[in-house]
């Protein structure tokens, strides 16, 4: 990691119950000598130095360790559930919780041992632990535009901070199945800093560029809108017979899982 890439981590304000709460879990999860990374608002708080107050603490692991870290978590006193089985399980208190994350909401994007390749480790909740890449959260957040949720602010957040850090080849061939989402994102990086906009690399825009000149030929009415969010593309699929991308064999989520997904609401 090259110097001066992150900022001073540690800055997230935390009641001393809630603090608590983490530190036994992260501990707990620890003890198995699993690999698993920290995400969500502290990986973000990481790489941005913006510090959101959340109840929620995001873990990211494999999905072969899942059951077993829930089981040596259970041993250990605490409340679990496998929330969603392609995707979620938490780990509850009174004012608090901590999600792990194996994959995307949508079925993409699952975690495997490329996610754990040269990440950044503090000191954090009594442990040391490793943050997720900045690549990694782009790429997570990149599928989350919910009619009530829209991480793009976060992408261009992180892409301002850590736009001369980035692994570029990594972040294309990650997006090699969906350029044209990494395109529009970049495209919003730069309407919002356009004194940023020459950071990108000129190959990279090339190659994204060449996705906008020549778009691929589709052979069926692919939607991939559902890749995005969960209900706003029903209308497409059950009136207007396009494909959802969910179902084509890409993602690992099966048709009752995406019932029961697309009809659920957040606290």
């Amino acid at each position: 990691m090259e110097a001066g890439a992150y900022p001073e981590f540690g800055k997230l304000q935390l009641s001393p119950k809630r603090r608590a709460f983490y530190e036994a879990v992260v501990g707990a999860v620890a003890e198995t000598d699993l690999p698993f990374l920290i995400g969500g608002a502290l990986a973000f708080g990481f790489y941005t130095d913006i510090w959101r107050d959340t109840k929620d603490l995001d873990i990211f692991l494999q999905p072969e360790t899942i059951q077993p870290i829930l089981d040596h978590l259970r041993e250990r006193g605490f409340a679990t559930e496998l929330t969603f089985p392609h995707w979620l399980a938490k780990v509850k208190s009174d004012d608090a919780l901590v999600d792990f994350i194996f994959r995307g909401s949508n079925g993409v994007c699952s975690i495997d041992s490329s996610w754990f390749e040269g990440v950044a480790t503090v000191q954090i909740f009594g442990c040391s632990v490793n943050i997720v890449r900045s690549e990694d959260l782009i790429r997570m957040k990149a599928f989350v535009m919910e009619r009530e949720r829209f991480d793009g602010h976060d992408i261009l957040h992180l892409l301002f901070r850590q736009v001369d850090y980035l692994d570029w080849d990594r972040l294309l061939d990650w997006f090699s199945d969906d350029k044209g989402l990494l395109l529009s994102l970049l495209a919003m990086f730069q309407y919002a800093y356009p004194f940023r906009a020459g950071s990108i690399p000129a190959g990279i825009r090339a190659a994204l560029a060449e996705t906008w000149l020549r778009p691929p030929q589709a052979s069926e009415p692919l939607c991939n809108g559902t890749l995005l969010s969960k209900r706003q593309y029903e209308t497409d699929i059950s009136a207007w017979g396009l494909v959802d991308a969910r179902t084509t064999g890409r993602c690992q989520i099966t048709e009752q899982e995406i019932r029961r997904w697309s009809s659920y609401d957040a606290d």
